[in-house]
């Protein structure tokens, strides 16, 4: 459960800085122009190299991305250009390379305008931004938290949006109670938390084992997502953990209810009823969903529904289960759970085909209970010769051999009162 829970939280994560760097990469359209403007016919930057960029902008307006990527390297390689024009010059490559969403150069692009430190605070600033987003888009979670952290530093008013971002990369670092702090900060801001809001905050409740507090969440969450499936299985299992089988049962009823239930669903309502020591829920439901084709006929499923039968005392219905799992399975384990059946509604003939079939297709881990078994129910069928070769047999085998001792004896004392009379 909780890995499934770690795989949806990771999507919704690669979700919101995907969508971080998609606002980020429009963000040259407004601040080179500003740079230019503010910079252009002064020392900061030469005619020569103005007249460049200006015509570099007029390239990017027209979406010729890969044209003004040259023209820029070439700027780079062939002029001299003092520290604020390579600043600002690789800090417009950068935003070519986001254009075309090559990041990883967009990041050394950004890195190499921050290294020369003369560009204005505020566009230093919106650098810096910029770049945290990008080290955690590119898995740099460290990295990406410490300048964002930095760049907070300097703001006197922060988007709950990096606080979120901030969250993921804590996320995935492992630090959890640092990322809920910021989780928190974000959930306090908003009125109504989306739904991946919600994921990350379950996922950090379940990774901490707060489990009181992820019901609270979790409560929320199918209110507001009645259709999502994850949340309601989050919730059974919240409960399960904290002891509340009936509130898990309850739950994933309603589930079942409204048409939502996958076959895991159905199973796990199964295994509930089966933990409230109601068995013939458990049965009727696993084999009314094997009927209609939710569950899957397979040899773990209906090995479930032939013990809920059997714990329920529907041993008929338990037997002919175990009749069908005897074809899933390869060896006689099933043959050997289906002589139990038999035995306990004493009907020794079919007790002892089973028996038979299940040494037929090999039961290791129970070859001695099998004789020791067989053995009764041969005597049981006055087949006592039958009965004495099985319980030898059982007798050599040290997990059964004092009882089949016992038993033996039982047998060749009715043999020879047999034999006297």
């Amino acid at each position: 459960m909780l890995a499934r829970i770690g795989y949806l939280t990771t999507i919704r994560m690669l979700r919101v800085i995907l969508l971080a760097i998609i606002v980020f990469s429009g963000a040259w359209q407004t601040i080179i122009p500003d740079v230019i403007a503010a910079t252009a016919g002064s020392a900061q930057l030469s005619d020569r190299v103005s007249r460049q960029l200006l015509y570099v902008q007029k390239l990017m307006d027209n979406k010729k991305f890969q044209e003004a990527q040259q023209r820029l390297k070439e700027m780079v390689e062939k002029n001299r250009l003092h520290d604020y024009e390579a600043a600002v010059v690789y800090q417009t490559l950068g935003y070519v390379y986001a254009e075309n969403n090559d990041h990883k150069n967009t990041v050394k692009a950004f890195e190499k305008s921050l290294g020369y430190d003369v560009l204005s605070s505020t566009v230093q600033q919106s650098l810096h931004l910029n770049l945290g987003q990008l080290h955690l888009s590119l898995g740099n979670y460290k990295k990406g938290t410490t300048i964002l952290e930095q760049w907070m530093s300097d703001e006197k008013s922060i988007d709950s949006h990096i606080h979120e971002l901030l969250a993921i990369g804590y996320y995935h670092q492992q630090r959890y109670k640092k990322s809920l702090s910021y989780l928190k900060l974000v959930i306090d801001r908003t009125q109504q938390p989306n739904k991946g809001l919600y994921q990350l905050a379950i996922a950090l409740h379940f990774e901490l084992s707060l489990f009181r507090e992820a019901v609270v969440l979790l409560q929320s969450a199918v209110k507001l997502y009645p259709q999502d499936k994850d949340f309601w299985r989050q919730l059974a299992y919240v409960y399960r953990e904290l002891g509340q089988t009936t509130n898990a049962v309850a739950t994933m009823s309603l589930v079942y209810q409204s048409n939502l239930a996958s076959a895991d669903d159905v199973l796990l309502l199964a295994r509930l009823y089966l933990s409230l020591d109601i068995p013939y829920e458990a049965a009727e439901l696993i084999q009314r969903e094997t009927e209609n084709g939710t569950v899957p006929v397979n040899a773990e499923n209906i090995s479930l529904l032939a013990r809920s039968w059997r714990l329920a005392r529907e041993l008929d219905k338990s037997a002919s289960s175990y009749a069908t799992l005897t074809t899933l399975e390869k060896d006689g384990e099933a043959y050997f759970q289906q002589a139990q059946v038999y035995l306990e509604m004493q009907q020794w003939k079919p007790a002892a085909i089973a028996l038979e079939h299940a040494l037929d297709k090999g039961v290791e881990q129970h070859k001695g209970h099998v004789y020791l078994l067989l053995g009764i129910a041969r005597y049981e069928m006055n087949q006592l010769g039958s009965a004495i070769r099985a319980l030898k047999t059982a007798t050599n085998i040290a997990s059964v051999k004092t009882q089949a001792q016992q038993w033996l004896r039982l047998v060749q004392n009715s043999q020879e009162e047999q034999n006297a009379l």
